[in-house]
């Protein structure tokens, strides 16, 4: 085995990548034919994707006999990257992934001497969803104290009341992907691996709320991963809040994750995981430093300094989003026809917020969420009315959607700067100045903790950066009123 050791400045990677055949025949890429990796990581998607460019002179690769780039997504990928030493704990930036050729391209060359091929790359586990069609329903899970964790083959009478084969949303997600990855469906076949961890292993997971039920049955032209998709648009956090299904990407963390975002704005000290250099041509000398998140190391003297970045503030069309909506639903059951509204005001979501934003507010001095309710949304001018067509209805579905949009689709950042392998997803980086001043609009609403939510590497020969996209939700200090008198 060979390795791919590159040195970015203050900090070494190696890096393994490893091609299989559907044979089972290995190749790993050597130092002189890997051109360049690229893995994208995001909080609003579980699978990882990128590509990797190889060498492909005179095409020697397949000329060999034993590799051959197949048509049908059988071609895995393992690829392995690993800090070595540095100041920080490399541990924390391990990443490991095991991802699938779905689409090939030769890139511009000059001759066959100098040829590249990209090979695109996704998520095994999000190939293999997407090609098994299972015969699955919430009705084959019996709601008793002693199955509601596990799988129980329970057949019920055609009496029986649609209650009693729901089952809570979040529950439903994952005894799916427990009966996807798991001999549930046949005894005698083993759990299903990728790699060598069990697809349906369980990391931790937010049981949700009991009333948000759902009866679900998989359609005939559902594939698992469509299945997903419609689960995970009717998940509810334990305390009401927005929910973010993850996947592992070290070595001893590959399992699912079904954390709230209500549990993640909470844990932002803890999982501040780099204090990021902003430059500024302002000096604020004389003035007193002000710190505007927990402090932290510098991680990397040169990755942890952002000389160029993008700043983007909320659009006026996402802040309509956060409006008074009704939501209308027919009660088959009652033949009723009902109108949810109280819960699903621009107010009451803006109040939801605040009590999921606790932890952001340790370190401001009379901090604000950076959003308005202008007198047409406070008075009822403005309203949107929405059907919903499920049986089991959330009444507080619309204000639930309304603080997501209130914190992810918020004021965003984004830079690129020399590389880190311990930027991911769901941490938080704290953006800071020398001169922190006193007073500053600007700096009191974009210098503090920022959530991660994308995060693209970019491997090459001798360099790696990161594309980092964030989002800050709250100011340091109150720039205007949440609602306007």
């Amino acid at each position: 085995m060979s390795d791919f050791i590159i040195q970015t400045r203050d900090q070494r990677y190696e890096i393994i990548v490893t091609l299989y055949n559907p044979s089972g025949y290995s190749y790993t890429a050597e130092m002189f034919s890997l051109e360049a990796v690229c893995l994208e990581e995001s909080l609003y998607n579980w699978s990882v994707k990128g590509y990797i460019v190889i060498s492909m002179w005179y095409e020697m690769l397949e000329k060999g006999g034993h590799y051959v780039i197949r048509n049908d997504s059988r071609n895995r990928v393992n690829i392995q990257i690993k800090p070595l030493g540095g100041s920080w704990n490399p541990d924390h930036g391990k990443m490991n992934f095991d991802c699938i050729v779905y689409d090939v391209e030769d890139l511009p060359h000059t001759d066959n001497l100098n040829k590249l091929r990209k090979l695109y790359i996704v998520d095994e586990r999000y190939q293999f969803f997407k090609e098994l069609n299972m015969d699955w329903s919430t009705a084959w899970w019996s709601l008793n104290k002693k199955a509601d964790d596990g799988p129980e083959w329970t057949f019920f009478p055609p009496s029986t009341k649609d209650y009693k084969k729901s089952m809570r949303a979040n529950r439903a997600l994952k005894a799916l992907i427990c009966a996807a990855g798991s001999s549930v469906f046949d005894p005698n076949n083993p759990d299903i691996s990728i790699g060598d961890v069990p697809l349906s292993e369980i990391r931790e997971w937010d049981e949700g709320d009991y009333s948000n039920r759902l009866f679900y049955t998989s359609p005939a032209n559902f594939s698992v991963l469509d299945d997903i998709r419609y689960l995970t648009n009717n998940l509810k956090g334990e305390t009401g809040s927005p929910v973010f299904l993850q996947y592992g990407r070290s070595p001893g963390d590959k399992a699912w994750s079904l954390n709230s975002l209500h549990k993640i704005l909470n844990a932002s000290s803890k999982n501040q995981i780099e204090r990021i250099q902003l430059q500024d041509t302002l000096t604020g000398a004389g003035k007193p430093y002000i710190a505007r998140a927990p402090a932290g190391p510098f991680v990397s003297p040169i990755a942890s300094v952002v000389s160029q970045y993008k700043f983007a503030h909320m659009s006026a069309e996402d802040a309509d989003r956060i409006t008074n909506k009704a939501l209308h639903h027919f009660n088959f059951a009652t033949s009723q026809y009902n109108i949810y509204q109280e819960a699903n005001t621009a107010v009451a979501a803006l109040d939801a917020a605040h009590d999921y934003a606790e932890g952001l507010f340790g370190h401001s001095q009379s901090g604000q969420l950076l959003v308005n309710i202008n007198s047409a949304k406070k008075n009822g001018y403005m309203q949107q009315h929405i059907m919903s067509p499920m049986h089991f209805i959330q009444t507080e579905k619309l204000q639930r959607d309304m603080v997501h949009d209130i914190f992810l689709m918020n004021q965003a950042l984004y830079f690129k700067t020399e590389g880190l392998t311990l930027r991911q997803p769901g941490k938080f980086i704290f953006l800071d100045k020398r001169d922190s001043q006193e007073n500053n609009a600007f700096d009191d609403r974009v210098l503090g903790q920022w959530l991660i939510c994308k995060v693209t590497h970019f491997f090459t020969r001798g360099q790696y950066t990161t594309d980092v996209v964030s989002v800050k939700a709250d100011s340091f200090s109150g720039l205007w009123g949440e609602i306007d008198d």
